[in-house]
């Protein structure tokens, strides 16, 4: 292969070349300045063979422009792929991010790898592969090699898509057994050793051959050697088509089966996503005993969980440590700070030192104070049934203001406690929201629900010790400020502006970031991006910007909770919006930033589901039936034939799955990209929620997935319920119930009240719903009516957060999930009520089986902490 001349000095295109920071069969990479900005870069110049070939080189540009249109929080920066001169030779580029650190191999070759350290910098691997594959980008080229580990610690994956372009170079040395010389048609790409069995015997290769190689380097940090290494490369190939690796002898047996999982000779076998490895090797790392490896490492003790920056790179080049500075991004790194698994709210003191938490516990909630340094806790509130509804320190931190709704007071009561103790002092009544000081500490402002009327809502500004409150401004539907889980305003550094977001409930479903005049009540869009969802706003302290909660495409609403889920910073007045967390199986909210800006804390919710039978009498103990992440956290029905339909998550996006009564023969029911949940079975086929870009719809399919039918658009996210004839739907929009025919075309309103989990009866002459908030602590009713929803025919006071009204077959009793207790409970319709299960797992949902004689129940495990983000302006 010709080589090209050393480039060093010379201009292309715009860029200024300054010296070589490496070299090899992809290219050569210099470091370089774009006098446009006055940044360095790095430039990567492809060999003249490589770019020679007209339809290689296209379908590479194609796949590097997926790969860095990613919306991934730590994708690294393409600035350019472009074409320049250098004495009169055309020179194919990729313009980039400069970045330091140390390839995967250099660091083997030194040091083994800690065990924790190895799980998470392959997880960090498996997520930006997961992230690729989404878009359809193979690397087909994954070892320790392309993988380097920045300066800050986290994981950068290099030359995505690159292998295509690949051919046989002075580079491939002849002596090195993981090194595969190329045809000129490319029959076999890849390296030996970490070459998935297909790709060895020049098969057609998928995104699972990516895994195998993950799997391939995952046994390599766990063990010390490579899985397949022979004597040449085609011994190595041989071993890899044929031979089985040495056992991980002194492993864990999850690492174990983690890894011949991923490294299954049959794709079929292995995992079929990069997400589930990834979400299997995060599961490892959270078990009580050190995780993996040979029992000559030492095990150390994970005292943070460092995320780090996931970055996805095209053509990235690992960089040689040089003494001039270097442009770096910054890194950004989560930690743990509480470890309780029942943290729902924490904010962060204004000088960064403590920690103020709300702890959620079957009995009620208690409000605690931590100090970060020490991590000494001390009780403020004790536990008291009851929920809180936001915690904010004042400006000089020396109190905390707190949100708390009960029985009692049902609006809300705003609380202030001081910071050594004592009795709290109420200030104010009615509050949906954290409340946010203003500058000097006079003045705050908040949320309210159902005011100044009725299914209105509004932005409250008050003084600081709760007098003189006033509504800064209002909406009514479809627009509102309240009630949205664990939102809250914002006032401004300079106290101009008071930010809050204002979500749009019907068609399209939408949010906005505006800003209120606290003097003038003028309004200003501060946003002009698109947003499906936005709840916590948090201006940056220097005004600079905001940090949010949201979600820019339905599909990335949390598949449990149908919030969003997502941490942004938006800048302000102007400039690109930047995701800060979002891994597509966790989910954010209740962000708070200290006073210099540097410090995020957030809470981090992680979940477990899957499905279970249960025998309903007697009842009996839960028997597995689905092996999913996420097996039916928003839904699950069963149709007449036995065969169970649920959600599932595919690409971090609700669909809806399929499998028979015993968990066999599991398909996905849909190849769709919307977010689709809340299923329910009927006699001719399934109705669900869907939500697309232009909003939520309910609508139905046949039982084999297909007539795709929408029946009425611009509905909450909310369970629906079929007549088992599929005649009639009951839908929610504002909180509220509809009724509307299967065709569209009659609709009539059936509550007045904030109503949910509607469900017909066998026969379908009656309807039973809950009504009430079931943000609320007390004053839910199970309800049944008749189904023209022109008679009250029965009703029954309920235990608060109860969901999933679901009919026995034989009309004469209804199943009640309560989610404080995760369990089901029966009410009869003549009797009184009584608990019908007893799992100690979380329960979301659950089915009754058309026999009544067992239940389908999705269960599982839901964690919630605070962590601390650093790194991330």
């Amino acid at each position: 292969m010709a080589e090209m001349p050393d480039l060093s000095g010379k201009q292309i295109g715009r860029y200024r070349v300054l010296a070589v920071l490496g070299s090899g069969g992809m290219g050569t990479v210099y470091e370089a300045v774009d006098p446009t900005l006055d940044r360095h870069i790095a430039l990567k110049i492809l060999p003249p063979l490589m770019a020679a070939d007209t339809g290689r080189l296209n379908r590479f540009v194609q796949e590097a422009k997926a790969a860095s249109a990613l919306n991934h929080p730590h994708l690294i920066s393409i600035y350019e792929i472009g074409t320049g001169q250098s004495d009169g030779t055309a020179v194919h580029f990729i313009a980039m991010e400069k970045v330091d650190g140390q390839t995967l191999r250099q660091i083997l070759a030194r040091e083994a790898v800690p065990p924790r350290k190895a799980l998470e910098w392959v997880a960090q691997v498996a997520d930006a592969v997961a992230a690729a594959h989404s878009v359809g980008v193979i690397h087909r080229d994954l070892k320790p090699e392309n993988i380097m580990i920045a300066s800050a610690g986290y994981v950068k994956v290099l030359d995505f898509g690159l292998a295509k372009l690949r051919v046989a170079s002075a580079s491939d040395s002849d002596n090195d057994p993981t090194a595969v010389r190329f045809t000129e048609t490319g029959i076999v790409l890849g390296t030996a050793g970490y070459m998935s069995p297909e790709q060895a015997q020049g098969k057609d290769a998928d995104h699972r051959a990516d895994i195998f190689a993950l799997g391939c380097i995952l046994y390599e940090l766990a063990s010390g050697k490579r899985a397949f290494r022979g004597e040449s490369s085609v011994d190595t190939l041989h071993k890899i088509i044929y031979s089985e690796p040495e056992p991980l002898a002194q492993a864990p047996a999850e690492l174990q089966r983690i890894v011949r999982k991923a490294m299954a000779k049959d794709p079929d076998e292995r995992y079929q996503s990069a997400k589930d490895f990834a979400v299997d090797l995060r599961a490892l790392l959270r078990e009580p005993s050190k995780p993996p490896t040979e029992s000559s490492r030492r095990r150390t003790p994970a005292i943070a969980i460092v995320v780090g920056a996931i970055l996805i790179v095209l053509a990235a080049i690992v960089l040689w440590r040089r003494p001039a500075p270097v442009r770096v991004a910054p890194a950004i790194a989560l930690q743990q700070i509480t470890a309780r698994g029942n943290v729902i709210d924490a904010r962060i003191s204004p000088d960064g030192r403590f920690l103020a938490f709300a702890v959620r516990e079957e009995r009620g909630q208690s409000l605690w104070l931590k100090q970060l340094a020490t991590g000494q806790e001390l009780e403020l509130v004790p536990l008291t049934e009851g929920s809180f509804w936001g915690c904010t320190f004042t400006p000089d931190g020396n109190a905390i203001v707190y949100g708390f709704k009960t029985s009692r007071e049902p609006r809300g009561a705003l609380y202030r406690v001081s910071t050594i103790g004592g009795h709290p002092e109420r200030l104010l009544m009615g509050i949906d929201s954290n409340v946010s000081f203003s500058p000097d500490g006079k003045r705050m402002t908040w949320l309210r629900a159902d005011f100044p009327q009725p299914k209105q809502s509004a932005l409250m500004v008050a003084n600081s010790d709760g007098t003189g409150e006033r509504a800064l401004a209002t909406r009514r539907p479809p627009e509102l400020f309240a009630p949205m889980f664990f939102t809250h305003p914002s006032w401004s550094p300079d106290g101009k502006l008071i930010a809050a977001s204002v979500q749009r409930t019907q068609d399209p479903v939408s949010a906005k970031l505006i800003g209120f005049d606290p003097e003038s009540k003028r309004e200003t869009v501060l946003s002009r991006d698109r947003w499906t969802s936005l709840t916590s706003v948090e201006w940056l302290p220097d005004g600079s910007g905001f940090v949010v909660i949201g979600s820019r495409d339905p599909a990335s609403v949390d598949v449990v909770t149908t919030a969003a889920r997502q941490i942004w910073l938006i800048p302000y007045p102007s400039g690109e919006v930047r995701p800060i967390a979002n891994s597509p199986l966790l989910y954010y909210r209740a962000p708070s930033v200290s006073a210099d800006g540097s410090k995020l804390v957030a809470i981090v919710t992680d979940a477990k589901v899957h499905l279970s039978r249960t025998s309903v009498s007697p009842p009996g103990p839960a028997e597995r039936i689905s092996s999913g992440r996420y097996d039916g956290p928003t839904g699950v029905a069963e149709l007449r034939d036995g065969r169970i339909v649920f959600t599932s998550v595919d690409a971090a996006a609700a669909t809806l799955s399929i499998m028979d009564r015993n968990g066999n023969g599991r398909r996905q029911l849909m190849r769709d990209s919307f977010s689709n949940r809340f299923p329910v079975a009927f006699s001719e086929g399934i109705a669900y929620v869907s939500t697309t870009p232009n909003g939520t719809d309910v609508c139905r399919i046949n039982d084999d997935g297909e007539n795709r039918r929408v029946i009425v658009r611009g509905v909450d996210q909310a369970p629906i319920a079929v007549s088992p004839d599929g005649n009639s739907v009951v839908y929610s929009l504002n909180r509220r119930l509809w009724k509307v025919s299967s065709d569209g075309s009659q609709s009539r309103q059936l509550t007045r009240e904030i109503a949910s989990s509607p469900s017909y009866s066998p026969s379908g002459d009656r309807i039973a719903f809950v009504i009430g908030d079931m943000q609320q602590p007390e004053g839910s009713r199970l309800v049944v009516m008749s189904a023209d929803g022109d008679k009250l025919l029965w009703s029954k006071a309920v235990q608060r957060q109860s969901i999933s009204s679901r009919w026995m077959p034989d009309g004469n009793a209804l199943l009640l999930l309560n989610l404080d207790a995760h369990n089901i409970w029966m009410y009869p319709l003549r009797g009184e009520p009584k608990q019908l299960t007893h799992f100690d797992d979380f329960v979301w949902g659950f089915d009754v089986a058309h026999d009544g004689k067992s239940l389908i129940v999705a269960q599982g495990s839901l964690a919630r902490d605070a962590v601390l983000i650093t790194g991330f302006r």
